[in-house]
C-alpha cells in the first residue's frame, strides 16, 4: 500500500483530527500527519515546531502514523516526498466545497495526486481549532475536545 499524508495547521490538534488519523492510518502503508502553516488563518497560537511536538505526542500511540512539518506548499511537499495520496476530513457541506476546490487545484498542479475524503465522526463534527482557541482564551475547559498534549500546551500559553 502507498503512504498518505494528512495535512493541516493543527492549531491545536483535536479529537476530530484524531478520529481521521486513527481511521486513515489503517487504510494506507503509512500516514504522515503534516503540520503546515496556513496564512489564511492568521497568526497561529503555537509555532510550527510547537505544533509538531504536540501532534507527535498526541499520535504516538497510533500505529503506522508519524508527524512531520513543512513550511512550503502541500504540492511541493508531495513532489519532494513522492507522496500521491492526500487524506482530508470533512465535517460538513462547507468543508466539501472548500476541500474539493483545493483537491482540484492540487491535482491540476501535481497530476498524480489523489485526494481522499473521510467524513468525521458526527459526534465530533462541531470541533474546529478556531473554536477551541476561542474557548481556551476565555478560560473555559476544552479538555474533552483535545488530546492531553494539546490541553497541557493550551494551559501553558
Amino acid at each position: 500500500m502507498a503512504p498518505a499524508v494528512f495535512p493541516g495547521s493543527f492549531d491545536p490538534i483535536h479529537n476530530g483530527h484524531l478520529d481521521i488519523i486513527g481511521r486513515a492510518q489503517s487504510l494506507f502503508g503509512g500516514l504522515t500527519v503534516l503540520v503546515m502553516e496556513n496564512p489564511l488563518k492568521g497568526k497561529p497560537r503555537f509555532t510550527l515546531e510547537e505544533r509538531l511536538a504536540i501532534v507527535s505526542e498526541s499520535i504516538s500511540h497510533i500505529d503506522n502514523a508519524s508527524a512531520a512539518c513543512f513550511g512550503g506548499s502541500l504540492v511541493e511537499y508531495l513532489r519532494q516526498t513522492e507522496t500521491r495520496i492526500v487524506v482530508k476530513g470533512l465535517r460538513g457541506s462547507l468543508d466539501v466545497d472548500s476541500e474539493m476546490q483545493m483537491a482540484q487545484i492540487n491535482r491540476h498542479l501535481q497530476k498524480q495526486v489523489e485526494t481522499l475524503f473521510l467524513p468525521t465522526d458526527p459526534a465530533l463534527s462541531y470541533l474546529t481549532g478556531t473554536r477551541i482557541r476561542e474557548l481556551a482564551n476565555l478560560g473555559l475547559d476544552v479538555s474533552s475536545f483535545v488530546p492531553k498534549a494539546a490541553m497541557i500546551s493550551l494551559e501553558r500559553s
